[in-house]
């Protein structure tokens, strides 16, 4: 995983881009920023798919910096958004290995959309998802 926060003169506060062991671009989040709704398009427009690309495709004006990337049990907690035993969840997810943490928090996207699609499923217990790593599965 590769976290860059771009910064310009034009907006106040970072963005955010993500991208996965592969290179390729999985999130762009703008949250912590003021983007307008024009800035955001052409911003957008602006982030490369792979990251070899991202020296050349911003302006001279953007600064861009490489951060290092964890996932805290809260942004997993807030992914998951089942808010069940959380003292044990947080214990379990502390004996994570990191690149376990990073592949049971992307891994909630994937069993979120299964469970769209599949509404009859129930959503598991956030602690049985971490004991019976239901990333590991493949949602379809």
């Amino acid at each position: 995983m590769r976290r860059f926060l771009i910064s310009s003169k034009k907006f106040a506060g970072t963005a955010e881009l993500l991208y996965n062991q592969d290179g390729d671009l999985i999130t762009i989040n703008t949250r912590q920023s003021d983007l307008t709704k024009a800035l955001l398009a052409h911003f957008k427009h602006s982030v490369p798919v792979h990251v070899e690309a991202i020296e050349t495709s911003f302006s001279a004006d953007v600064t861009i910096v490489e951060a290092a990337f964890e996932i805290s049990f809260d942004m997993f907690w807030n992914e998951y958004n089942h808010k069940i035993n959380r003292k044990r969840c947080e214990d379990l997810w502390n004996r994570l290995s990191i690149s376990k943490k990073v592949a049971a928090w992307l891994g909630v996207a994937e069993y979120n959309k299964f469970l769209k699609a599949n509404e009859w499923r129930k959503k598991a217990d956030p602690e049985t998802y971490l004991k019976k790593e239901y990333w590991e599965n493949e949602w379809q």
